[in-house]
């Protein structure tokens, strides 16, 4: 299916890490001169910082007609959502600081490549709570929007009936409540 929405969001974190490595180690095996029997753990060690940079150099968001899905680097570590699970998406304003990568966070899993702001989807399960997924994101506006697009289009289509909630991404106001003053005169 054609992506409607397509993002890499460049980890220089993972890249600012594994680059100076990888060149130090290259640099030992082609001039330096490497202790006697350590040449093919250098090179080794060099080969896992390339793969490592090459798996967790970005994350990509894709949104087409049924499905949301992310994936880092390559390709590897693929997940998605189908669209019609989604309950809700809001805008998160900071990612848990505990890392990068996959987490397990509070508020659920999070994947990100970077620290800064992201979407929280509310996914509904088959239990009685619905699971929170963080994504980070450099452009959560433009996520959130095509996100939410698709999610009306989707409940036209199904002649489901539109909440306020997900129409304007907030909760209706309580009606007022009325005072009642017990005292007569």
């Amino acid at each position: 299916m054609p992506a409607i929405y397509r993002h890499t969001q460049i980890g220089y974190w993972a890249l600012f890490f594994t680059l100076p490595w990888i060149a130090t180690f290259i640099f030992i095996l082609i001039w330096g001169t490497p202790p006697p029997g350590m040449d093919i753990l250098y090179g080794l060690v060099a080969i896992g910082f390339a793969l490592l940079a090459c798996f967790l150099y970005g994350m990509t968001i894709t949104i087409d007609d049924t499905h949301i899905c992310w994936h880092y680097g390559l390709g590897s570590f693929r997940k998605q959502v189908a669209i019609e699970d989604i309950v809700d998406v809001r805008i998160e304003k900071e990612l848990s600081m505990g890392g990068l990568g996959s987490r397990h966070t509070s508020k659920g899993m999070q994947y990100a490549v970077t620290f800064g702001r992201g979407i929280e989807l509310e996914v509904k399960t088959p239990w009685k709570k619905n699971k929170i997924i963080v994504l980070g994101s450099d452009e959560p506006e433009v996520l959130r929007e095509v996100l939410m697009t698709k999610i009306r289009s989707r409940m036209k289509l199904l002649g489901a009936e539109i909440p306020e909630a997900i129409l304007f991404n907030e909760l209706p106001d309580p009606e007022p409540t009325k005072r009642t003053d017990s005292r007569t005169n």
